[in-house]
């Protein structure tokens, strides 16, 4: 049972559809913020008698911080996503991972900065209890395997959607990969003419530089450890601290 539901994460395809997934999740998270922002002001001033009260004020805040979290999901839906089995249930599940906070309607995202973004921290193929992990009391003995994992740099083409520099890796093969372009993973050619031959040999060739084994290195400006999203589990503990713990206000 555990193999049929794992196919299509580690199967020889599994690139192809955590393209075509991905670029689907970007663009309902693209398109539910963008029609949040469009809604009407909740917290407009006729919804109190008096405007300038307190309560008016902390709702107005509340509204403000709503709307720039969801500018921040309009532009960067997603940046990370994993697959975790849950081999008691026989089930699997993708969560998708960003650094905002998911708008009401979302399904299976996850901020990085809540319990639930300690799953992008947790090794590949390894068991875990999930409330041991994440500390939430309704998963206590719900063990875990992580299968996947996968970061996004989403960009917007015209009106399409893709990730450069996607890293994957897997429980079946755990080295890194580098992909420069999800939208190249799924591209088909369905009939077989000779220039459509000719096409697919120089899509092929070009998948070739597409994906490469590894990260791929770029000229790094600054340190920010809170903006990667795949942490190990010690840099993990780190970025969960409490700001007010006597150790990290030494270090800072």
């Amino acid at each position: 049972m555990a193999d049929t539901i794992l196919d299509k994460y580690l199967a020889e395809d599994k690139l192809k559809f955590l393209a075509q997934a991905a670029i689907e999740k970007f663009t309902e998270i693209s398109s539910l913020a963008s029609s949040k922002l469009s809604e009407d002001d909740s917290y407009g001033s006729g919804v109190l008698a008096a405007p300038d009260h307190d309560a008016y004020r902390s709702l107005r805040g509340i509204s403000n911080t709503l709307r720039q979290e969801y500018q921040k999901l309009r532009s960067e839906p997603v940046v990370g996503c994993v697959v975790i089995h849950f081999p008691e249930k026989g089930e699997v599940r993708e969560y998708y991972i960003c650094r905002a906070t998911p708008p009401t309607g979302s399904k299976n995202l996850i901020s990085y900065r809540s319990p639930m973004g300690r799953l992008a921290a947790l090794e590949l193929g390894e068991e875990y209890d999930l409330g041991e992990e994440t500390r939430l009391e309704r998963f206590d003995e719900e063990y875990i395997v992580k299968v996947q994992q996968a970061s996004f740099i989403p960009i917007l083409r015209g009106n399409s959607w893709d990730s450069r520099k996607t890293e994957h890796r897997d429980a079946k093969d755990p080295n890194f990969k580098t992909i420069n372009s999800l939208i190249k993973i799924i591209e088909q050619i369905e009939n077989a003419d000779p220039l459509q031959i000719l096409q697919q040999f120089l899509q092929e060739e070009e998948q070739k530089t597409n994906i490469t084994d590894g990260i791929r290195k770029e000229i790094v400006e600054k340190f920010s450890l809170p903006d990667q999203v795949f942490l190990d589990a010690q840099q993990d503990a780190i970025f969960r601290l409490p700001l007010n713990n006597t150790w990290l206000q030494e270090i800072l």
